[in-house]
């Protein structure tokens, strides 16, 4: 099936869309909401991303993780070991799992160093580990903040080096009434093509 939101889809679209027209904030119209994709001075793309589902302590397979929906669904299990962590063995196990049917669940490893968020996630869908998830990357920065004290903005380095940043009201109780934080990151053109339909 198709998922509601793409983060990293919505950061490209937004920067495909600047090309065409010039504009720096353009409007997208999404399964999960409208929401918005701005050009940052510094070339970074700033996107809305919904939060359809506060994040919920659970356990799966007797491991203790924390469970939201940034528009797709996602688990975020921290590990002490993000290298030796074995994400497709371990993501295909807990996607599958019957808690999540019938949708499925992607799945989230995260390693929190001192200044930076290390963080590994198995798509489902694609069914592997990918080089980059912007939804997951949010969906862990919302429950490392409110299960672990984190504050607001969070930067996060994925399987590809690539930093993403995690913002958000953080102040007082207000967190757990947020319906949308913002993703920035960067985009590139790498090709441009034609076909004739």
């Amino acid at each position: 099936g198709k998922a509601a939101f793409c983060g990293n889809g919505l950061r490209c679209a937004g920067l495909f869309c600047h090309n065409l027209t010039g504009a720096d904030k353009l409007f997208f119209k999404t399964n999960s909401g409208l929401l918005s994709a701005e050009i940052q001075k510094d070339g970074a793309i700033k996107i809305d991303v919904p939060i359809l589902k506060m994040p919920e302590k659970i356990s799966v397979l007797g491991i203790k993780s924390f469970f939201c929906s940034t528009g797709v669904p996602h688990l975020i299990i921290p590990v002490k070991n993000i290298e030796k962590t074995d994400v497709n063995k371990l993501g295909k196990k807990i996607r599958f799992h019957p808690l999540f049917a019938p949708e499925g669940t992607n799945v989230n490893f995260v390693q929190i160093e001192r200044e930076i968020v290390k963080i590994r996630t198995y798509e489902r869908g694609v069914e592997n580990e990918t080089e980059a998830c912007g939804s997951g990357a949010c969906a862990a920065a919302i429950c490392l903040a409110i299960f672990k004290n984190i504050r607001a903005p969070l930067r996060l380095e994925t399987k590809s080096k690539e930093i993403l940043t995690v913002d958000f009201k953080d102040k007082g109780d207000t967190l757990t009434k947020i319906k949308k934080m913002h993703l920035y990151g960067p985009a590139k053109k790498v090709f441009s093509g034609s076909i004739n339909i």
